[in-house]
């Protein structure tokens, strides 16, 4: 993620195309996601992961990815 060029890097892993992306973002989702990581900073969470599951504090989504609260 480079905020300063606006840009978002899909890695080739996690693509379901298998390929590496460069993704353009505008400056409200910029200014939306510099929120989001201050909000993490405060909270101290450390994962690797820039989403995590609600369910389990830093933990990565499932497989299943991200589900709708009952």
């Amino acid at each position: 993620m480079d905020l300063d060029r606006l840009e978002l890097t899909v890695r080739a892993e996690t693509s379901k195309s298998r390929m590496e992306r460069v993704v353009p973002i505008n400056s409200k989702l910029c200014l939306a996601l510099e929120d989001y990581l201050e909000e993490r900073e405060k909270r101290r969470l450390t994962s690797e992961y820039l989403f995590t599951s609600g369910s389990e504090i830093d933990a990565p989504f499932t497989a299943n990815g991200p589900q709708a609260p009952c």
